[in-house]
């Protein structure tokens, strides 16, 4: 369980106080950019060598680590994401959603930056590799 949540306050900014993270939201702007413009580009490769994934013809850890790590700017479709479950962070997020909600951004320049093949690859990498719904 967490403690001292603050409900106030976004998740992600308690936890760059807790940690000392003082960096510049700009600069991590601009590299989580420049990382979906890097992703949307390998799929683009890939796919012109009829392959879904980042690295070769076949589910590679890079493609799970990205999967995963692109719901913080790509939220996944709502049928991958758990209602209400058995969920340890019950007395902060009562369900998965407002987990991952808490996580997450929806500011303009990630989501003009999200392609078809970056959603499509992710959509297919939680669905055929995941647990899901995600809990």
């Amino acid at each position: 369980m967490l403690r001292d949540v603050d409900p106030n306050r976004p998740l992600r900014l308690q936890f760059m106080q807790k940690y000392g993270h003082e960096g510049d939201i700009d600069v991590a702007e601009a590299k989580t950019l420049e990382l979906m413009r890097f992703f949307d580009s390998v799929l683009v490769r890939q796919q012109e060598h009829n392959s879904r994934y980042l690295v070769g013809k076949s589910l590679s850890a890079a493609d799970v680590f990205w999967a995963l790590a692109s719901m913080i700017v790509m939220h996944p479709k709502d049928d991958l994401v758990a209602a209400d479950d058995i969920n340890a962070y019950e007395a902060a997020f009562p369900t998965a959603a407002e987990f991952l909600a808490a996580f997450q951004t929806t500011a303009a320049p990630y989501q003009a930056a999200i392609t078809p093949r970056l959603r499509g690859h992710q959509d297919h990498v939680l669905r055929a590799y995941c647990n899901t719904p995600l809990k």
